[in-house]
């Protein structure tokens, strides 16, 4: 008598699957401080107690959980024979295995591999001779694979939900990379599944029905996004047509909830895990612009001569309200104390006058073992202000060529609070990086 037990499983990288052979008692599977409890039981006598995570055996990695929330399933031999069981609703994340209570000595066949995604393609391609941009794509691509499990979602081991502004950030590099159109059309059809009877759609799809509705223009605006990158790397007219009528509805919905200032009116996330301050009004307003304009284009291809009429006029309205709301005449941007450094695009490319405040919004961000290194990707000129906007707290943790900002010629070091270090350029250029 013996039971194989095969569980579907994805890494950060990689994606496996387990195959326990023998006669089995019971399997105790953890994933990062998530326990997940598989009780198989036959009449066998061992058990074997496999640990996915990051947290191994006293090997002192970083450990990533949710909370200790448990899932269980439970298997039921007749005690003869061998079984073979195979999950089919769920999957586990981890990169890391370690079996123990395990009857005799394992060998390379106790555990198998397998990796896990739906079945997908490469369309397009990523070649360089600097190896660290090699690692990144290679890296990105994995963790690409690794989310794709029937709908496009956040993250491999633990919520594994389809968000849907994470999907519509990357929507575009997906499907120039993968041949994705039949999964995001799938998943577009999902998101006009879950939608709610009053227009709004939810933060994710497809989505429990008792949820909390969420509004959020800005995580709405995936819908138009998504079904509009379809039609731009497919061609497919009957994408727009097949979406349309819904999209609309949630247009409405969303020009409906406005409050009296033209402004969105509710907007649950803004923009999300912002390291400076997150001002959800400017955010959603814009994404709402964004739907407007993706919507005037959908008309524009199917010529519904009436709705670029009326869509066009919203838009007008709307951004009339937020240059109302937003705009400093005395700088020219749209910046508050509420909105950071919101600039247009014409400023970034013509860069800016001397005397003035620099705000450096833009940098490179990576993550390593809960490590970020923040790289603004332009200089203060001369003689003005330049202000970081970073998760730093202290002016010395910012950057020249291996100096801090305060050991730099011609930086003076103003203020450090809230996150924000602040310092004049008084000669030459300044590039920053945090650290």
């Amino acid at each position: 008598m013996g039971i194989s037990y095969i569980c579907p499983m994805i890494m950060t990288s990689e994606c496996h699957v387990l195959a326990l052979a023998g006669a089995v008692a019971a399997v105790q599977i953890s994933i990062a401080s998530t326990v997940f409890n598989d009780l198989v039981t036959p009449l066998g006598v061992d058990n074997a107690s496999p640990n996915f995570g990051w947290s191994i055996g006293g090997l002192g990695v970083r450990h990533y959980g949710n909370n200790g929330n448990w899932q269980h399933s439970t298997y039921i031999h007749d005690g003869t024979g061998s079984l073979t069981s195979i999950h089919r609703h769920f999957y586990y994340g981890f990169r890391s295995i370690e079996l123990t209570g395990i009857a005799g000595t394992p060998n390379a066949a106790t555990v198998a591999a397998q990796r896990l995604h739906s079945d997908v393609r490469g369309v397009g391609c990523f070649t360089v001779s600097d190896d660290i941009l090699t690692w990144i794509h290679g890296t990105t691509w994995q963790s690409v694979l690794s989310n794709i499990v029937g709908v496009p979602t956040d993250g491999a081991y633990l919520e594994k939900l389809p968000w849907l502004s994470d999907a519509a950030v990357m929507s575009e590099t997906m499907l120039s990379s993968l041949n994705v159109k039949v999964l995001y059309t799938k998943w577009a059809q999902d998101i006009k599944d879950s939608a709610l009877a009053d227009g709004n759609l939810p933060p994710w799809a497809l989505s429990l029905l008792e949820m909390d509705p969420f509004p959020s223009p800005t995580w709405g605006n995936t819908f138009p996004e998504v079904v509009w990158q379809l039609y731009q790397h497919s061609g497919d007219v009957d994408l727009l047509s097949l979406f349309y009528e819904l999209i609309t509805s949630y247009l409405v919905y969303e020009l409906n909830h406005r409050n009296s200032s033209g402004l969105i009116g509710l907007e649950s996330w803004g923009d999300w895990v912002t390291p400076s301050i997150n001002d959800k009004g400017i955010v959603g307003t814009a994404h709402l612009c964004f739907s407007i304009t993706r919507v005037i284009q959908m008309a524009s291809i199917l010529d519904y001569s009436a709705d670029i009429e009326s869509c066009t006029s919203h838009a007008a309205a709307v951004n009339s309200s937020f240059y109302d709301a937003y705009y400093q005449p005395a700088t020219g941007d749209h910046r508050s104390s509420s909105t950071g450094g919101v600039c247009s695009d014409q400023q970034l490319a013509s860069g800016r006058p001397q005397g003035v405040r620099l705000e450096l919004k833009r940098w490179l961000q990576m993550w390593f073992r809960g490590t970020t290194i923040w790289e603004p990707v332009w200089p203060a000129p001369a003689e003005s202000s330049a202000l970081i906007s970073l998760p730093v707290s202290d002016g010395k943790l910012v950057y020249e060529n291996g100096k801090t900002a305060v050991d730099s010629e011609g930086v003076e070091f103003v203020d450090s609070s809230s996150g924000k270090s602040s310092y004049n350029v008084t000669s030459g250029t300044y590039n920053s990086v945090v650290k």
